[in-house]
């Protein structure tokens, strides 16, 4: 018996995604050696950074408010007169608090996208062996309901591999924007 050249392209579609699909789930936590290293680096350093910076805002804040409550007491001829010298820093402090606030956000949003950027490490190769099987097994079936899944399973597929390469992408573009634009400047 002889298979059409269909029934052929079939098979090999089945037998790939199958094959790939039992590689890809024992994958967890498998990480792509220079993507994933400049990611790590990435959200390492950053945070470090950005919980240094904080330290020192939060560090100057404390010796602006000390020197904000300074004051002068002086009594020309016998007239009692005080001056708040210390309330001419008082744009300082608000400035340096807001930035605090800031660097807080800062590192709150640099936490939940290494955060993000583990789970998709450790769950997503699983997702995209699970969604991969049943497309290789859809794939022998050929109704419209089965081709609108299958759309829907690529689809899935397609957003699952965006949750893994799109923060080590994004953190290894943003690494050699600041490495080659902004650190310079900074310093």
């Amino acid at each position: 018996m002889r298979m059409d050249s269909k029934t052929r392209q079939t098979v090999a579609k089945s037998i790939t995604g199958i094959l790939l699909s039992i590689v890809l789930f024992f994958l967890s936590g498998i990480k792509i050696p220079v993507l994933d290293a400049t990611a790590d680096s990435y959200f390492k350093d950053s945070i470090t950074k950005a919980g240094v910076s904080y330290g020192v805002c939060r560090v100057i804040n404390a010796t602006v408010s000390v020197i904000q409550e300074t004051n002068v007491q002086l009594e020309p001829a016998g007239i009692g007169l005080s001056l708040a010298v210390g309330q001419i820093v008082d744009p300082i402090n608000d400035m340096v608090e807001r930035l605090s606030n800031v660097l807080v956000m800062s590192i709150t949003s640099l936490g939940v996208q290494e955060l993000a950027y583990e789970i998709g490490i450790t769950i997503v190769p699983q997702i995209l062996a699970v969604l991969l099987f049943i497309l290789s097994v859809l794939v022998w079936f050929k109704n419209s309901r089965v081709v609108k899944v299958q759309r829907i399973l690529i689809s899935l597929l397609v957003i699952a591999s965006i949750v893994r390469f799109c923060l080590p992408i994004s953190s290894a573009a943003n690494k050699f924007l600041q490495e080659t634009f902004f650190e310079d400047k900074i310093i």
